[in-house]
């Protein structure tokens, strides 16, 4: 039997089961009882009907002829002027329900729609019973009831239920993802998004420029939408005013309070249930921007202000257009709520923004560029982290020391916020000041370092590596080089040689700068290599190779790998490559990275007499050699 309706017998249950036994009080006859069920059948509505299946002959009663729009003719003709009216997609489940009954002669009930003559759509719900008569005649009874109200009422339940769910859900999505965008104009489209098109056909949304007041002449677009794709050129040509544009078309001064602009400044919410396109299309300089507004033709807006808690900070506008009414009751108080939670998000991420410029310009001075000495070529890279404040603990550096040999370093201090780039400021600051004034070796360099940390209370922690390319006239005949090294918990160089090979550097990794009032003191271990003229040295933060879903080592493997893998290139293209290959879109980490290129040198006596080398040649004759120095002297 199809699903919704069903009979006693296929219940299990005798037919009549469920029909109701109603006593019949002594102290009233028969004709009152009929009276009775009379009225209770006018006052439900319910029609009836009596058909015999085997003759096809159908009574019907008045109420049951109007309910389905039928006439005293069609029903004289059989059953299928009936079965005619009943929705083409319940009409079988019904005459499956009614043949089971007529076969055990049970019971039957069913729900379905009715389609009258002039196209409306009824609900009805029908009981009815198979019984042989005393005659012997199968006869089928039943009785119909219009639902359509019901149905409807559960309909309109059912809608405010869902509408309810999805401004929870959107509330939800606002709360959760509104304060993520540290972007102005990301978190401006995204806001877009929320409302359009559940709230609104179109919108824009609009920001304050700078530090000032919320005026006209500061407003800029921040994103916008439209429900329609194919629209949102038109849409991004009304957004696309600049701030100068919309002042020209600003009212005078002793009228600005008295407008819609005027009111949102102060902030209250403007809603235009009629005519959005004339008064907005007013408010505008003649252009793309106004015929835009034009041809979108807007008839009802809300513009409610962003608000910060030191003011407005951006103004949402959101379009309806013919055939939509605009926002009101729920969805204007959603509409209002999300207001509330852009506005604070735009404050917070203005913040943002603004630490990031401060922390752009601590970059830009600290991370210069590096020296570039005959015979050596070095390159600098530096890529901040794609959620914080643009700049973090890692840095770069690069100098000469007074006997010619050129010293590399780079390190990362915990943090990425401006606290760690104002340390990591002071850390490359003290290091360079004590590396340049005499020929100190890198493992004393960085013991000095642990030490002026420890004296001067710098409250921070550390990574770094100090490398120092060294020459004797000897390794200049034969054209290589040392690389002398020390590390203090950080990774150690790579060496791509001329042959196109490139490996990480073996040796111990002493304990991280800024630990030496814990530990008391640590031994810096030195380490050298003789690398090939020619031979490129790559230094590196762990923001390049670290990775949540790898081990380090994999890390270290895929950066070999990507250096080899650009081994023809020049140096800059190299570093390039590396980053292009290995920092993702949304870096996770800073990454800083340095690299030193070591060509290949005419021999030494061809170009002045034996001597000490200059810086100029980038060499020098190495100082005494110390295996190791301890900090905390």
């Amino acid at each position: 039997m199809a699903p919704g309706s069903r009979s006693a017998r296929a219940r299990g249950r005798p037919p009549g089961a469920d029909a109701e036994v109603v006593g019949v009080d002594p102290g009233r006859d028969a004709a009152v009882e009929d009276q009775l069920r009379h009225l209770a059948v006018e006052a439900a509505r319910v029609g009836t009907f009596v058909w015999e299946p085997a003759a096809d002959v159908l009574s019907t009663d008045e109420r049951f002829r109007e309910a389905l729009a039928l006439t005293r003719e069609e029903t004289a003709a059989g059953i299928s002027a009936v079965v005619g009216r009943v929705h083409p997609d319940d009409r079988e489940r019904l005459l499956g329900a009614v043949g089971a009954a007529v076969e055990e002669r049970a019971e039957f009930s069913d729900a379905h729609r009715v389609v009258r003559p002039d196209g409306s759509v009824a609900h009805f719900s029908l009981r009815g019973r198979a019984v042989e008569g005393e005659d012997g005649v199968l006869r089928v009874l039943g009785a119909a009831v219009e639902t359509t109200e019901v149905h409807r009422a559960l309909e309109e339940a059912e809608r405010l239920a869902r509408l309810e769910a999805e401004r929870t859900a959107l509330r939800a999505r606002a709360a959760d993802e509104l304060v993520t965008r540290a972007d102005v104009r990301l978190l401006g489209t995204h806001l877009a998004t929320l409302v359009v098109p559940q709230l609104a056909d179109w919108c824009v949304v609009s920001v304050v420029e700078g530090d000032g007041p919320a005026s006209r002449a500061t407003m800029t677009s921040a994103g916008w939408w439209h429900a329609d794709a194919a629209l949102l050129p038109l849409v991004e040509r009304a957004a696309s005013l600049a701030p100068e544009q919309l002042a020209q078309a600003a009212p005078p001064p002793d009228q600005v309070d008295t407008g819609p602009f005027g009111l949102l400044l102060r902030g209250r919410v403007v809603v235009l249930e009629a005519g959005a396109a004339e008064l907005v299309a007013a408010q505008l300089p003649d252009g793309g921007a106004r015929d835009a507004v034009v041809e979108l033709d807007p008839v009802g807006a809300v513009l409610l202000p962003l608000r910060g808690r030191e003011g407005v900070v951006g103004v949402l506008s959101c379009f309806t257009g013919r055939g939509r009414p605009v926002p009101s009751g729920e969805d204007l108080e959603l509409l209002v709520d999300l207001a509330v939670r852009a506005g604070l998000a735009v404050e917070a991420a203005r913040l943002v923004t603004s630490q990031q410029q401060i922390a752009e310009a601590l970059q830009r001075a600290l991370l210069t560029a590096p020296p570039q000495p005959d015979d050596l070529e070095l390159a600098v890279r530096y890529t901040p982290a794609a959620h914080s404040a643009q700049v973090g603990g890692d840095w770069y550096d690069a100098f000469v020391q007074p006997g010619g040999s050129t010293v590399l370093v780079i390190g990362d201090v915990v943090g990425h916020d401006t606290a760690a780039a104002a340390a990591m400021g002071q850390l490359r600051g003290m290091l360079r000041g004590l590396g340049v004034v005499e020929d100190v070796p890198p493992a004393q360099l960085l013991a000095r370092l642990d030490t002026a940390m420890r004296r001067l209370a710098i409250d921070t922690t550390a990574t770094a590596v100090v490398a120092r390319l060294e020459q004797t006239p000897a390794q200049r005949r034969a054209g290589t080089t040392t690389l002398r090294w020390s590390s203090a918990g950080h990774l150690p160089p790579v060496v791509l040689t001329p042959d196109g090979r490139a490996r990480l550097l073996g040796g111990a990794t002493g304990l991280l700068l800024g630990l030496e009032g814990i530990t008391g003191g640590s031994w810096r271990h030195e380490h050298t290599e003789a690398v090939p003229r020619g031979s490129t040295v790559l230094l590196c933060t762990d923001g390049l190779v670290e990775r949540r879903d790898a081990p380090l080592d994999v890390g270290v493997e895929r950066f070999v790998r990507a250096v080899e893998a650009a081994r023809t290139h020049t140096l800059d293209d190299l570093c390039d490559a590396v980053l292009l290959q290995l920092v993702p879109r949304q870096a996770p980490d800073d990454v800083a990275l340095l690299g030193v290129r070591m060509h290949p040198q005419p021999h030494q006596a061809q170009h002045r007499a034996a001597g000490p080398p200059d810086a100029a040649h980038g060499s020098a004759h190495p100082p005494e050699h110390h295996p190791g120095h301890r900090s905390g002297s």
